[in-house]
């Protein structure tokens, strides 16, 4: 007898699936990987609950990307922008119009990768200055002392934007961070022009 008829036996093939059913199902019943605690109801109850709450997750996840792109389609002006104090500075001088303000600011993505920094900059306080990002800085300063932190998040596009920062938007999928730290204050109020 050849084991090609042998395992060609319908009565072979029956008795073959019985042994599988039942070392899967019933040999074994301890152990936490067996088929039948695997099966069990509790374990494809567990199972279902962990998969509706994936579902769930993807589900918010595709909502907030929906929203972040309805967010970047709409063009803004810098003057829509809002700036946090992060910290506002020590002492007892706060900035005032026509000072002289030296500055360090930094560009980074949602994930703090820093994309851009400055060397180190001087601007007016309240006043106009060439470079669009110094005359953002400037005319938000109201409030601070030496050493304040302040920041603000560009989301989406700019219709002012230069570009550079269109550039570092694009990179930052238009979630750009900027971080402005004051470094000093030099009091001058005869460069503080009321009109501006």
């Amino acid at each position: 007898m050849n084991l090609q008829f042998f395992l060609k036996n319908p009565f072979v093939k029956i008795i073959g699936v019985g042994a599988i059913i039942y070392f899967g199902m019933f040999y074994n019943n301890d152990h936490p990987d067996s088929l039948r605690k695997r099966l069990s109801v509790d374990n494809v109850k567990k199972n279902l609950n962990e998969v509706q709450q994936k579902v769930g997750d993807i589900s918010q996840t595709i909502e907030i990307a929906k929203q972040n792109n309805q967010q970047i389609s709409i063009e803004r002006n810098f003057s829509e922008l809002k700036f946090e104090k992060v910290f506002i500075g020590v002492g007892n001088n706060f900035i005032k119009c026509g000072d002289e303000v030296n500055i360090v600011y930094k560009f980074y993505d949602d994930q703090n990768k820093i994309l851009g920094m400055s060397d180190g900059s001087q601007i007016i306080a309240f006043q106009s200055n060439e470079d669009l990002i110094l005359n953002l800085i400037a005319k938000n300063m109201d409030g601070l002392k030496m050493g304040a932190i302040i920041r603000t998040k560009f989301q989406g596009k700019y219709i002012d934007a230069d570009e550079k920062i269109k550039k570092l938007l694009k990179i930052a999928n238009y979630n750009l961070n900027l971080e402005v730290y004051v470094l000093s204050i030099k009091s001058n109020k005869n460069n503080c022009l009321k009109n501006d």
